[in-house]
């Protein structure tokens, strides 16, 4: 039997655990861009990588009003330190709270702040699965 969950399969989603697991080991919520890139050069190739999708900060209130459907290998997300991080944090927030989605080739990702009787949205956005595998597969390499 083929188990999927939101769309992925098995070595998928050890693919999504890997980077869960390079994000927490690397501390990068706690860091800046130069920070993390210092420690972790390898952040230099998902830099790259994010090129591959357009990207932009919003307000929560602007993101809610955003129908995800109508995305395409793009996404909006709260200010953070810097544009990677921020990406680089939603995504991690994103898988670890099974709030991102396979459709075909097509990745969908939310992330919600955590007012617990209001969440807003504080990221939503679709990208290329290649993107998402590429970005996995460079840090897969670093441990």
């Amino acid at each position: 039997m083929d188990i999927k969950i939101n769309g992925f399969d098995g070595p998928e989603i050890i693919g999504l655990y890997a980077f869960l697991k390079f994000y927490e080991d690397n501390n990068l919520k706690k860091l800046i861009e130069k920070d993390a890139i210092d420690n972790v050069p390898c952040l230099n190739k998902v830099k790259e990588l994010i090129k591959g999708f357009s990207y932009k900060t919003k307000t929560k209130n602007e993101i809610n009003s955003i129908d995800i459907s109508s995305l395409d290998n793009e996404i909006y997300f709260t200010e953070h330190v810097s544009d990677l991080m921020g990406i680089l944090y939603h995504l991690r927030n994103s898988i670890a709270h099974a709030k991102i989605e396979k459709d075909g080739e097509t990745v969908k990702i939310t992330d919600y702040d955590n007012n617990r009787s209001n969440p807003l949205c504080t990221t939503k956005g679709t990208i290329n699965f290649k993107t998402l595998k590429d970005i996995i597969s460079v840090v897969q390499e670093t441990q």
